[in-house]
């Protein structure tokens, strides 16, 4: 079976971030959206909206109202990475419901239990016959999902979404509440494309800020950017720094454990799913708040209690946001879509930058040493201010 909420987190209810607005501080129209998606009489719904909109929040919202409103149903949650299910599972307290499993795409899917309601998060980042077998075993279908996000190859055409669900509502959230207006003007310059609703009002927050930095060598860019995401980084609100490929963390990582220690961390391991167990046990064993999230590995929760930085792919850190974010290694040559080769095509590349830059609540920072990556040049020099980091040896612990 999928993990049960209480299996998933027991007695203690994790704040992760603080990310979960209550529902009184959401806005009119989230608040209607959830009053509509959550209506008995409505059968399948889709909630679409701009990066930063409150997709998530909305979808958990709706979770909670249903498992109050219908305890005797069966309710299922499931996103495609391991960290969007904890953070939702964070979201929901044990004593407001009963019957709600909490699970990855691929724990459902070795599975063959039906459901009376199933909520999907990212639905653009699975397969069309994923959702054809999850529209199967639901009476009820909640989506989210943005289809300007779309990043994993393979996956169901965005433009396909609609026609596979069938008859369904399609609610989209208006007001981009997590972008200030600077990376907001930023996002749009990377991505043109993305669809915003006429009139969408920004967050008003004015400390949204992009910063740039230009190193000499890669090792100096990687100390530099570890300085100043474990400097940032507070109780509550950790510090992500996201590459496209396992292989630039690694690269990232090593260099930070050598400055470290003098030593190098254990490769993770590859499989279907890279295992970090090893490599996050290094860092806790040199007492370093550096840790890998994602495919099941690392803890969101331990953030609530330490500084953290998280070391994520871009592919990773979709569905999530922090307060601050590092993209490093924004070298000329650099496959920003993580694909073998250096034949991309601009849009996919365009893309994973768009969901990394918009993972970030307050500053984003861009690094690289040697020649800048084709995407900085298209950010309005006016939107970027220089960073200069300070002047140290060694790292904190």
């Amino acid at each position: 079976m999928a993990h049960l909420l209480g299996v998933l987190i027991g007695q203690k209810h994790f704040s992760i971030m603080k990310w979960m607005i209550p529902i009184n501080e959401l806005s009119s129209q989230q608040r209607e959206i959830i009053a509509d998606i959550t209506d008995v009489k409505s059968k399948k719904n889709w909630v679409a909206g701009y990066a930063g909109t409150g997709k998530t929040i909305v979808i958990t919202h709706a979770l909670k109202k249903i498992a109050k409103l219908t305890p005797r149903k069966s309710v299922c949650f499931m996103a495609y990475t391991h960290a969007l299910k904890d953070l939702v599972a964070s979201g929901i307290s044990a004593t407001e419901t009963q019957r709600i499993d909490i699970c990855t795409l691929d724990s459902f899917n070795n599975e063959d239990v039906f459901y009376d309601y199933i909520v999907v998060d990212e639905v653009q980042d699975i397969k069309d016959r994923q959702l054809n077998n999850i529209l199967k075993r639901a009476r009820n279908i909640i989506v989210a999902g943005d289809p300007d996000q779309s990043i994993f190859s393979g996956r169901i055409d965005p433009e396909e979404i609609g026609e596979i669900l069938g008859a369904h509502k399609k609610h989209t959230l208006r007001d981009i509440h997590r972008l200030g207006q600077n990376l907001f003007n930023v996002a749009k310059e990377i991505l043109p494309e993305a669809k915003i609703v006429q009139g969408a009002a920004l967050s008003n927050r004015s400390d949204h800020r992009v910063w740039k930095f230009e190193a000499t060598n890669k090792d100096e860019e990687f100390r530099q950017v570890f300085r100043e995401a474990q400097r940032l980084a507070q109780v509550e609100k950790p510090s992500a720094v996201l590459f496209p490929t396992h292989d630039l963390i690694y690269r990232f990582a090593s260099v930070v454990a050598y400055e470290l220690c003098r030593k190098l961390p254990p490769a993770p391991s590859r499989g279907r799913i890279t295992c970090y167990e090893e490599f996050n046990d290094f860092f806790q064993s040199h007492k370093c708040p550096l840790m890998f999230l994602g495919s099941n590995n690392g803890s969101l929760p331990q953030s609530d209690s330490t500084k953290m930085v998280y070391l994520m792919t871009y592919q990773s850190a979709k569905g999530l946001d922090f307060e601050n974010v590092f993209l490093p290694y924004l070298k000329e040559g650099n496959n920003l879509d993580a694909k073998p080769n250096n034949f991309s095509r601009e849009l996919e590349e365009r893309r994973h930058f768009f969901v990394a830059l918009t993972r970030s609540r307050r500053n984003v920072f861009l690094s690289y040493h040697g020649t800048p990556h084709w995407v900085l040049n298209k950010i309005p020099k006016g939107c970027m201010e220089s960073f200069k980091p300070q002047v140290q040896r060694g790292f904190s612990r």
